[in-house]
């Protein structure tokens, strides 16, 4: 058995070997000081762990709602409850997304240059950070329903055909097109806008401002694009802006603190006549302050990283070892945090009191469930925990 668990060390790591070389922004490593890039103390290494982790523990309250449980059904929920969920899950936590198209946007377009070395670098790069993570997250999932629907649940209708059933086609389908772990639909819109890339550089370059402005009306007011995501195409571009010096943010504390208030007002707004009042009348409006707020909460998360650790607020540093762990816990966290949220339901008197209770538990148990398990494939089986992460 050891010498097992040693032969696929050895493989493990010979795997890691043929990943580490691509690292996220493009940069190719250029001797043994380029390791020190994992340095969670360097400033700028550690904001953006900080922030990207932060963003993922949005993203997996934006999914935890516990309203909807199957085990206690009731036409008028506990207002409070309604509030108290909806404020974060609908409102606070909706920054997860933007904030990581954009954060992609400015790395991808690091170093950018309009030829063909580049492009195909830049390619060979996301192969490795998208393509193959992509793949191998849509494989498990494929698996894991599987066994979900063959030995654990084996008589429950998940509204879609059973993969026993499934052909050749059907498989590849789910596997390429259409994956059951949901979150992998981020991955598949940052491919089609690195394959466009050169477009998006020509558009920013010689549009300057007006480019983001067209992406940004379409996003805000929800008009459709066919076969791509209008928050993310506006956000990656956006981010690409910053990252080749066309745009320029800067903050201060008395901006950061107006921005915050602003942000926190539409949420509430939102929240009450969406959620509480139930008014639909305004929607064009709900849209807007809802898509704002995205945008205000993006740079909250951002500046406001700054303004608490350069004055201190709170310990930082103690959470910094696990802030790598931010896109292992965004694919991770489906479909684990229902099967979390339906035990601790099941198992528990269902009340009002019970479903708020949940609402934080289940996420504080998949976030720490997803970091556990992510030490231990980092920590026994590095080459593998590369290669689903994409290195990172």
């Amino acid at each position: 058995m050891n010498k097992f668990i040693a032969g696929f060390n050895f493989f493990s790591n010979k795997i890691k070997v043929l990943s580490f070389p691509f690292l996220n922004d493009g940069s190719v490593l250029l001797g043994k000081k380029n390791l020190l890039r994992n340095n969670i103390f360097n400033p700028s290494t550690q904001k953006l762990k900080f922030c990207s982790m932060a963003a993922g523990i949005m993203v997996v309250f934006v999914h935890a709602s516990s309203l909807t449980s199957k085990f206690y059904n009731t036409d008028a929920h506990w207002v409070v409850n309604v509030f108290i969920q909806n404020f974060f899950s609908n409102g606070i936590a909706r920054l997860g997304l933007p904030y990581f198209f954009l954060l992609s946007g400015s790395l991808f377009f690091k170093n950018y240059t309009l030829d063909f070395n580049c492009y195909f670098r830049k390619i060979r790069n996301r192969l490795i950070s998208l393509a193959i993570p992509y793949l191998l997250w849509s494989l498990y999932g494929i698996i894991l329903f599987y066994v979900i629907e063959s030995y654990i649940i084996p008589n429950y209708d998940f509204g879609r055909m059973p993969i026993r059933d499934y052909g050749i086609g059907d498989f590849f389908y789910t596997l390429i097109i259409n994956p059951h772990q949901r979150p992998l639909w981020f991955l598949r819109e940052l491919s089609m806008y690195v394959l466009i890339s050169p477009l998006i550089y020509l558009g920013i370059k010689y549009t300057k401002a007006y480019l983001l402005i067209v992406l940004g009306g379409i996003w805000l007011f929800g008009i459709d694009i066919q076969f791509m995501s209008e928050l993310g195409l506006f956000f990656f571009s956006f981010g690409a802006s910053i990252s080749l010096g066309f745009i320029k943010i800067k903050s201060n504390s008395r901006h950061l603190l107006i921005v915050f208030g602003g942000w926190i007002l539409l949420i509430v707004i939102r929240t009450e006549v969406v959620f509480i009042y139930q008014i639909q009348n305004f929607d064009l409006l709900l849209k807007i302050i809802y898509n704002i707020s995205r945008v205000l909460g993006v740079y909250v998360l951002w500046f406001g990283y700054d303004y608490v650790y350069n004055n201190k607020l709170f310990k930082l540093e103690s959470v910094f070892k696990v802030t790598s762990y931010s896109f292992f816990l965004y694919l991770f966290h489906k479909p684990i945090l229902d099967i979390i949220k339906n035990i601790l339901l099941k198992l528990m008197d269902t009340s009002e009191l019970t479903l708020l209770i949940v609402y934080f538990l289940a996420p504080i148990l998949t976030i720490a469930f997803a970091i556990i398990t992510g030490q231990i494939f980092k920590r026994y089986i590095g080459g593998f925990y590369a290669l689903i992460t994409g290195n990172r």
